[in-house]
Order: structure tokens, then sequence, then C-alpha cells
């Protein structure tokens, strides 16, 4: 096991080897995973925790008593960015997998490590408990693989713009229309390529029957 633990968990005290939840920095994560799941990009997610105080992963582990290194010179606090966002939504250990060996070196005279292939980590499943479930990590991960970027003040995607594995764009035209023929119903139009489009709910099932099976 590696000397520093994911964000969320942390050494039980009777066996260095083991993970358990850490309360406080667990509870984030599951706020993350929450947020990533109401709609919310990264950028926003990171923005919404910056707002509330909440420390990053590194300010955390500093104020743990942690003496963790960065080889990047530390001038100011470390905020919370997309990209931590991104890396915690990407991580398996939330759903209870201990994943090692993902980079190697060529020989012991090269310090440049690389990303060995998948095949090659060493996966342990069911390893630890869980902060978030297969499901909810599952649509997650799907979610991420389509680009749903936001503008800056956007909290969250909207329930009747136009989604592209490619980019967000807001259909106003089509918006107002909706709205008009179907007052007593909000759409959510999602595009995947140049033509298709498909209804929101179709979308959710078809994501649902991919994690299910």
């Amino acid at each position: 096991m590696t000397p520093f633990v994911a964000f969320g968990y942390r050494k039980t005290k009777t066996d260095k080897h083991k993970l358990e939840i850490d309360p406080s920095a667990g509870s984030v994560v599951q706020d993350i995973f929450k947020m990533k799941l109401r709609g919310m990009s990264q950028d926003a997610i990171a923005n919404r925790l910056n707002e509330l105080g909440i420390l990053s992963p590194f300010e955390y582990k500093i104020s743990s008593g942690s003496h963790y290194k960065t080889g990047f010179r530390q001038k100011e606090q470390a905020l919370w960015s997309s990209v931590t966002v991104r890396r915690i939504l990407e991580n398996e250990v939330y759903i209870g997998n201990l994943v090692q060996g993902k980079r190697t070196t060529p020989n012991h005279k090269v310090k440049q490590t690389y990303v060995k292939p998948e095949d090659d980590w060493i996966r342990i499943e069911k390893n630890h408990e869980p902060l978030v479930s297969d499901r909810d990590f599952e649509i997650v991960q799907r979610l991420l693989g389509m680009d749903t970027r936001t503008s800056p003040d956007q909290k969250q995607v909207s329930k009747t713009s136009f989604i592209s594995k490619r980019s967000l764009q807001v259909n106003r035209s089509v918006r107002k229309k909706t709205m008009r023929s179907l007052a007593y119903e909000q759409k959510m139009m999602v595009r995947i390529g140049k033509r298709t489009l498909i209804h929101k709910k179709k979308l959710e099932k078809w994501i649902d029957h991919q994690v299910r099976h």
C-alpha cells in the first residue's frame, strides 16, 4: 500500500495495510458525487467547495499532520480545481477497489515513470468499505464521458439544453418551441453526433440498462 491514501480514507490504527473511511473527508467525497449526479460540471463543483471553505485534499493532508510533499512550490493555499474533482470522480477506490502498480520505470537508473497497460495493474476488488455505490459510480463515468461543459456562471446543465459529446450547445429556438407546446413537461434533449437527438428519459433508461448489464 502506498504511504498516502486517497482523500476520504485513512489507514486503520490496528492495521496500517487496511483502509477505513475518514468521516470528515469521506462526506466531502460523497457530496462531490452527488453534485455530479445532479448535473454540475467539475468547475462548478470546485467553485462550490471553495465557496464553502472546504479544504482541498492537499490542504486537508497538511492540516491532519501529514508530511505530504509535492513537486510544486506552494506559495498560497491550494484550492479545489476541476482537475482535482475529476480525479476523485474517476477513482475506483471509492467503490471499495484498491488499485496499485499503475506506473513503472524502464529501469532503476531512470526517474521518469510511465503508465502501465491497465491489464498489468494490480486490482483488489471490494478491499474496503465503499463511499459510493457501483451504480452511481458507473453513471458518473458515463457523464464524464460526455462533454457537458457549462459556462462559468452556470451551476449545472440546463434541462432544456442540447448536450453534445464535443460541446454543450443551447438551442434557444427549440427551447422556446418546446416550452410553448409542452408547458406541462420539461424537456431535455441530448445530442449524440450531429443529427441524433435523444430524450432525457430514454437516455436515463439506456444508462440504467448499461449499468445493470
